[in-house]
Formats: C-alpha cells, sequence, structure tokens
C-alpha cells in the first residue's frame, strides 16, 4: 500500500476510529521525515549554470545513514571514502540529471541490481577502490540497464588477487554500454575480452595499473587472443602488471591504437617488449611508452640494432625509454629509428660516453629530447658479455677526440635538449654545432666545471640553464656567439673570481637579447662597473646571494629593467650612481620598477642618511627593507614601510650637526650670494639654454639652411610640439591635413630628428629652422618635460630673432590658471591668438567647421615670421 493512500483511508472511517486515523498519521508523517537532505550532511555548491555539486566524501556514512534527498538538478555526487558496504536498494533512482558519480573506497561488497536505475545522463561511474568481485555474474545487465549515456568506468582496485579463476572481464553487461570510451580495470591472468566487448565501437581508452594505490594488476602474459574483441582501442596502457611475455601477434587486432604503454614491467625488458612490436605493424601507434622495464639492480642494457628495426616502419611520433639502465646504442640504431620521430625521453638512463652518440644527428624529425639524470661514465665492459665488447671498440674514440673545433652534428629540427642532473664532468672547450634548430637547452646539475669556448652554431638558442655546475673558469668569449639568448641561468656556480677579472664587459657584451640573466650564488665579490654594458634588454637581474659589499655598476643603459635583487649580500647602502639610474629607469616607464635589498648590512646613521631619504622618496619599488645597523652596532628592525619612514624623519632631525650653527651665520651669507647668482641664472635659464645649444650646434657643424631674411628661406614651414599622447592626432590628422592636402612642410620629432643627436639640439635646430613653431596644447604638453622645453626654447627664438613664432592650438579645454603656471606662458597666451580645435566628426556634418579649422592653421602658418622693421 503506498504511504499517500493514508489519507483517503482516514475519510472513510467513522468518528469512533478518529484516534486511531490520527496516529497513523503522525506516525506516517513520522516515516517520512526520516529521509536525510543531502545538503544538511554533505557540502552542495552551484554553478554558474546553476547545477548543483554535492560532496559527501569523508563523512563516515553507513549504507543506512545514505541521504535520499538531493538538490533539483544534481550533476555530481562524491560518496567516496566513505564505510557504505553494499548499494542494496535504488538510492539514486530520483537523480536523472546525475553526470558523476563517484562511490570510490566506498567498502562496497555488493552492488543491487537497481542500484543505478534511472541514471540516463551519468556519464562517468567510479567504483574502484572497494572489494567487488568483477565478473559477469556480479556484474549484469539488471545493473547497466539504464547507464546508456556512460562514457567512463573505474572499476580498477577491487581485485586484489588477480590469479582467482572464477572471475572474469563482464563483457556480457558492459556489452551493451555502447557509449562507454575509457575503463579502468585490474589485470587479471590468463583473462581476455569476451565478445561482448566487440560491441563497444567507442571504446577507445583500457587502463589497466598495478601502480601502488592505483590498481591490482597481474597480467604476466600477452596473449594474441586478449585484446581480439576490442580492436576500437586508441589507447592502450598496461602499466606495471608483472607482464614477462608478449606474443607476436598480440597488438596486431589494435588496428587503430595510437599510444601504448607497458612502463613499469620490470621482467619484460627490450627483448620481451620487442616481441609485440611485430603485432604494432598492423596498427595507428604513434606513442609509445616502455619506461622502467628493467630489475632495479640489473646490470648494463645494451639496445640492439635489430630490436630498433622493428620500429622502423611504424608511425610512431613519441617515444619513451626512460629508467632502464640503457648504457650503449649501437651507433646504426639512430638510423633505423622511426622517420617521424619527434619526441624522445631517454632520461634516468646511464649512458657510457662514446661515438655511437655522434650518430643521433639521423634523427631528422626530432623535436624534444629529454637526457636528464644520466650517470655518464668511460666505458665499463664488466657489464657485457664477451660477445658484445668487440662492438665496443671504437666506443672510447669519443672521450679522446680533441675538442678544439669539433664540429657536432645534433638533429636539425631539435628545439628542446635537456641534459639537467647528467654527471658528465667534463670541461665545455671550443666546438662548434652543426646546423641546428635548438631553442631550449637545460645542461644544469651536470658538473660542467670549465666554459672555455667559445660554443659556435646556437644562432637560434633562446634558454639556456647552465646553474649548479660547479663552474669556476669562465672565459671572455664564451658567451659570444648567442645571438637570440633570452634566458640565462647561472646560478649556484663559484664564477665570482672570473667574472671579476672582467673590466671591460666582455664575458656579456653580445648578449644584446638577454632579458633574464641569474647571477645568483657565485661567490662574487666585486663586480666592475662596465660589467653589464652588452646588455640592452635586460628586464630581470638576479645578483642575489653573493658577497659583494659595494655594488657600483653601470646600468642606465638597462631601459627594459624591471627587477633588480641584490638580496643576500653585504651591502652598506645603495650607491648614488645606481639610485640616479633607478630614478631614469622608473620614470620613463609605467611598470613599477622593484629594488630587492633584503638580508643586506644596510647602515641607518648620518653618513647614509642621503641613502635612506631615498628609499622614502624614491619611485623605485624598494623591497626588503626589513633592518639596518644603527650607529652603535645595534639593528633597528622595521615591520611596515611606515616604521621605515619614520625612522628616517627622526633621523633627518638628529643629523644635524652643531657644527651648523657655529658656521650659520657664514653659510648664510655665502647662501645668499649663492642665491642671487642662482636666481639670475634662473631668471634667464631658458635664455642661457638656447644660447648654449645655438652655440654648440654652430660649434658641430650643424649650421641653418640660409640667412632666414625672407620666409622662403626657412627649412620648414612650422615645428609641431607635442605630447607623446597626442602623436596619433599629429600623425594621422595634421600630417595630413597640412602636408599632403595643403602643401606645408612640417617637421615632427618622430620623423625629422636626426638620430644620434641630442634631443636639445634636434629641437633647437628644429625651432631655428622654421618660420613657426606650432604647439598642440593639452594637459599632456603642461605635464611633459621636453614640452616645456620646446616652448621655452621657442619663446627665446622668437625674441631672439625679433620674429613671431608662435601659433597654439587649443587642442583641450584647459583651465588659464592652468596654463598660466608653466613660466612665459602667460605673456605668449596674452599677446597671441589661438586657434581651438573643433571636436566634431565628419558623422555630425559638421565637415565645413573641421575644414575651416585646418585653413585657419594653413593661414596662421604662412603669414610672415617678422614683426615690421
Amino acid at each position: 500500500m503506498d504511504r499517500t493512500s493514508f489519507p483517503k483511508i482516514c475519510d472513510l472511517w467513522d468518528l469512533r476510529n478518529l484516534l486511531f486515523c490520527i496516529v497513523i498519521l503522525c506516525l506516517f508523517r513520522a516515516d517520512v521525515g526520516l529521509g536525510q537532505n543531502s545538503c544538511d550532511l554533505c557540502n552542495c555548491t552551484l554553478d554558474n549554470l546553476n547545477q548543483s555539486h554535492v560532496d559527501c566524501s569523508n563523512r563516515s556514512l553507513s549504507n543506512s545513514m545514505m541521504p535520499t534527498v538531493y538538490p533539483n538538478v544534481t550533476v555530481s555526487l562524491n560518496l567516496s571514502n566513505n564505510p557504505i558496504g553494499s548499494l542494496s536498494e535504488c538510492f539514486f533512482s530520483k537523480l536523472h540529471s546525475l553526470q558523476i558519480l563517484d562511490i570510490s573506497s566506498a567498502s562496497l561488497l555488493q552492488v543491487a541490481g537497481c542500484a543505478f536505475d534511472g541514471l540516463h545522463k551519468l556519464e562517468v561511474l567510479n567504483i574502484s577502490h572497494n572489494l567487488l568481485v568483477i565478473s559477469n555474474k556480479t556484474v549484469n545487465l539488471r545493473i547497466v540497464r539504464d547507464l546508456m549515456s556512460l562514457k567512463v568506468l573505474k572499476m580498477n582496485h577491487n581485485v586484489k588477487d588477480t590469479k582467482r579463476t572464477d572471475i572474469s572481464y563482464p563483457d556480457e553487461a558492459l556489452g551493451q554500454v555502447k557509449s562507454l570510451q575509457t575503463l579502468f580495470l585490474d589485470g587479471l591472468v590468463n583473462s581476455t575480452f569476451g565478445p561482448g566487448f566487440r560491441n563497444l565501437v567507442n571504446l577507445n581508452t583500457v587502463i589497466f595499473s598495478g601502480e601502488k594505490k592505483v590498481g591490482y594488476c597481474g597480467i604476466e602474459a600477452i596473449s594474441s587472443e586478449m585484446f581480439k574483441n576490442v580492436p576500437y582501442l586508441k589507447s592502450l596502457i598496461i602499466r606495471e602488471c608483472r607482464v614477462e611475455h608478449i606474443e607476436e601477434q598480440a597488438f596486431s587486432p589494435l588496428s587503430q591504437l595510437h599510444l601504448l604503454d607497458l612502463s613499469g614491467n620490470k621482467k619484460l625488458g627490450i627483448d620481451g617488449a620487442a616481441l609485440g612490436f611485430q603485432g604494432l605493424k598492423n596498427t595507428s601507434i604513434r606513442v609509445l611508452k616502455l619506461n622502467n622495464i628493467y630489475p632495479d639492480f640489473s646490470i648494463g642494457v645494451r639496445i640492439k640494432r635489430k630490436y630498433v628495426e622493428m620500429l622502423r616502419n611504424l608511425s610512431i611520433t613519441e617515444m619513451e625509454f626512460s629508467g632502464n639502465k640503457i648504457e650503449i646504442v649501437d651507433g646504426e640504431s639512430f638510423d633505423d629509428m622511426p622517420v617521424n620521430l619527434t619526441k624522445l625521453n631517454i632520461s634516468m638512463n646511464r649512458f657510457l660516453m662514446g661515438d655511437y652518440l655522434l650518430h643521433a644527428s639521423s634523427l631528422k624529425s626530432l623535436t624534444t629530447c629529454d637526457a636528464s639524470y644520466q650517470f655518464f661514465s668511460p666505458v665499463n665492459t664488466a657489464n657485457f658479455k664477451k660477445r658484445d665488447i668487440s662492438s665496443l671498440q671504437d666506443t672510447t674514440k669519443l672521450t679522446m677526440l680533441k675538442w678544439t673545433n669539433l664540429t657536432i652534428q645534433i638533429p636539425e629540427n631539435l628545439k628542446a635538449a635537456n641534459f639537467s642532473h647528467s654527471k658528465l664532468a667534463f670541461p665545455v672547450l671550443s666546438f662548434r654545432i652543426g646546423k641546428n634548430s635548438l631553442e631550449y637547452l637545460d645542461a644544469s646539475y651536470s658538473i660542467l666545471y670549465n666554459w672555455t669556448g667559445p660554443v659556435v652554431g646556437f644562432d637560434s638558442l633562446t634558454y639556456l640553464d647552465l646553474s649548479n655546475n660547479h663552474c669556476s673558469e669562465l672565459s671572455f668569449q664564451f658567451f659570444d656567439y648567442l645571438p637570440r639568448l633570452v634566458t640565462l641561468l647561472v646560478s649556484n656556480n663559484l664564477l665570482g673570481i672570473a667574472i671579476s677579472r672582467d673590466v671591460d664587459g666582455r664575458i656579456f657584451q653580445n648578449l644584446n637579447t638577454l632579458q633574464y640573466l641569474d647571477l645568483s650564488n657565485n661567490r662574487i665579490i666585486s663586480l666592475n662597473e662596465n660589467i653589464f654594458r652588452g646588455l640592452v634588454s635586460i628586464q630581470i637581474l638576479n645578483i642575489s646571494h653573493n658577497l659583494l659589499d659595494t655594488f657600483l655598476v653601470n646600468i642606465g643603459h638597462m631601459k627594459n629593467l624591471r627587477v633588480l635583487d641584490l638580496s643576500q649580500n653585504m651591502l652598506q647602502v645603495v650607491r648614488y650612481p645606481v639610485r640616479i639610474a633607478l630614478e631614469n629607469i622608473a620614470s620613463v616607464t609605467t611598470e613599477k620598477v622593484y629594488v630587492n635589498i633584503s638580508y643586506n648590512q644596510l647602515r641607518c646613521m648620518c653618513s647614509t642618511s642621503y641613502f635612506m631619504a631615498w628609499i622614502r622618496d624614491t619611485k623605485t619599488n624598494v623591497v626588503g627593507m626589513t633592518s639596518c645597523i644603527l650607529t652603535n652596532g645595534t639593528k633597528a628592525a622595521f615591520n611596515y614601510r611606515n616604521d621605515i619612514i619614520r625612522y628616517i624623519n627622526y633621523m633627518d632631525k638628529e643629523c644635524m650637526s652643531k657644527l651648523g650653527l657655529i658656521l650659520g651665520t657664514t653659510i648664510s651669507i655665502s647662501l645668499a650670494i649663492v642665491i642671487v647668482i642662482v636666481g639670475i641664472v634662473y631668471r634667464y635659464r631658458w635664455k642661457l639654454r638656447y644660447l648654449y645649444y645655438m652655440t654648440m650646434n654652430r660649434t658641430k657643424g650643424y649650421q641653418p639652411i640660409g640667412n632666414f631674411d625672407t620666409d622662403n628661406d626657412f627649412v620648414y614651414d612650422a615645428f609641431v610640439s607635442f605630447a607623446d599622447e597626442d602623436r596619433e592626432f599629429v600623425r594621422d590628422f595634421m600630417l595630413k591635413k597640412l602636408e599632403h592636402e595643403r602643401g606645408m612642410r612640417l617637421c615632427v620629432s618622430f620623423r625629422d630628428f636626426v638620430p644620434g643627436r641630442e634631443i636639445a639640439s634636434n629641437i633647437i635646430e628644429a625651432i631655428h629652422n622654421s618660420r613657426k613653431t606650432v604647439m598642440v596644447l593639452t594637459e599632456s604638453f603642461l605635464l611633459s618635460k621636453w614640452c616645456v622645453y620646446e616652448f621655452q626654447m621657442a619663446y627665446q627664438e622668437s625674441i631672439h630673432s625679433g620674429r613671431d613664432a608662435f601659433i597654439v592650438i587649443l587642442y583641450e579645454d584647459i583651465p588659464t590658471e592652468r596654463i598660466y603656471r608653466v613660466m612665459d606662458m602667460r605673456v605668449v597666451f596674452q599677446s597671441n591668438s589661438y586657434i581651438e580645435y573643433p571636436h566634431v566628426s565628419r558623422l555630425d556634418g559638421n565637415e565645413q567647421a573641421l575644414d575651416m579649422f585646418w585653413d585657419r592653421c594653413t593661414q596662421a602658418i604662412k603669414e610672415s615670421g617678422y614683426c615690421n622693421k
């Protein structure tokens, strides 16, 4: 009887049974209230589509405590890591929108037939890490009846005893889930995929793994029958499954196979894997992974040519042979590698040095090679059988070659190579690299203790890591032939003495494209002033963790510098030339410039007050000022920047010398005289500048063209003075309207200034050679020091030459008092008319106003520039 029928029963009873009806109804309501709300027990969240995600993991929920009430549109439910035990009821029948269900690590022993009823939209089901017995009996058609949208099924880590004979892969039930794409299974001994799997045309990935906490796998042998009913597989992973033997045609049915991973089968070896290569001829294999297929303590491995020959005609593009104790490869084997191979991982092996390495250049398509974590060593024949020793007789040739002028051929399309963490232990002498495309090279942690070079041929290299090599010798020419290098990492070496010898900056002189240089941890005691003179593009310069007590290096040319790391040295102050250079760099960029001075021996005393004041007032972002040493030798600690500022202000008062009081009168008189002189100079500063640059131009031979007795003698009709923010207006409108359409000759800085000359000289020359100076007056103009300079020089030109040289275009509406703040601007503004720019568009129908504006500009420029004589 349905619970909803109880109210109707009560309607039929007479009043004598009313009390009994009430009792029944109460019991009914109490029973309904037993349903647990999932959002009371679990964590419920909503995504952007108003879909619910319910996380009930790690809630110690048993079967009887399972929530029965869920949000309306629940798309994911996580019940993992709970002691559920069994799914004996139809818990999920009302979750019609559920797409992801995770019941892993739930101690499941059995699953009821109706457990997954109603889950028509379920795409991912995870029942891994349980105690389920997987077979056709336990996983039946009733269980999977509604799972017609299932794409991913995880059943791994259930069958611990993989040698049981009463279990198998449930092909009868799973064969009906035709949407299935990815399947995680435990690897069973001597088990095959039954005929039901042939219905799974979408099944493209099967994963067996015996890795710890992933699954159980004891396949041991892969037969030719194992995969004949799953011909649509594209990815097959059999990792750490104790595989010892593969039949020749085991993979032959997998015509669409793209990825095969047999890694971690430590009893397989290259001999056993090679047997399976025969079956790969009928596949579309692209990726082959054979990592760690030898026992941990096996002797040295030799890759013979006969094994590699089997791969030659395959379409493999990526191969992995990591962690296999490989010591040598038959030289000709490189010629038989797959012709389309682009990625090769041979890391964590023990390659011997030998001339077989010179055959690697035959890998024409290779773009990426990972050969990191090698144990390079001289040839040791003790690891090989007698019949193999004869083939090694030439492997020592490479170690005996004279390195000087040696040309090494590498794959010409190789772009990234990693040789880090390899015990190379040899000096890098002079040699040449043949034609190549290498862009990334990591040779860190490889004991390359001497960098003599030069190494020629790395014309495309942009990233070079030589850190942690214990290198103490560095020649001046080692980095000379790296024309495109962007990142250079040489930290954790012993380059301090070698770098201190470089007085002229020869080491880095050719690294014009370098943006990141890491010289940290190199025991650098001193740096010469010009050491970085070639680093014109540098953005990050790291000199931390060294022994510098003074940093007096020229960095003024580093216009792109954004980070200077001087932390963990012995600096007492940042010297004045460096501070000025940092200020100049910060003033010409909108990005922040950071200087890290943490963990130095900074001094807070009167003799360093100028440095402390700089920290307070600078535009540069000084970080790491957490403490400093006082005059009495104690340390002052700063927790916040405000603490630093308060202390600096305190020092400003304390450092007033008593000598200043004694000499106050004398200084005051001297100061008064200086002030008068300075005042006179300041009053006529613009005229002095004008005369100075005019004299310098004539001295240097920059003579104006013509004597300017008439207007026709000028080189330009007008010099246009504008702020950089208004460049677009000048370039796109003024030049078009006045030059192209009205025949004016205009002088603009970005086009007509002479490269290599001082800016001030260019400005003076342009004003002197132009009939008029046109000022595009905007807020940006008034804020630009160069625009104000151009105005003052034009003003002095008008006074000196006696001609009316100004035309003012009021491009923005600016308050008069703002304009008058600029010296002499009031005189010009009150004695000269100005032209307002009409901010209208031709779409507004005011084309006539714009044309009238440009006509007035043309007329003003053409008017005689001379006063009546």
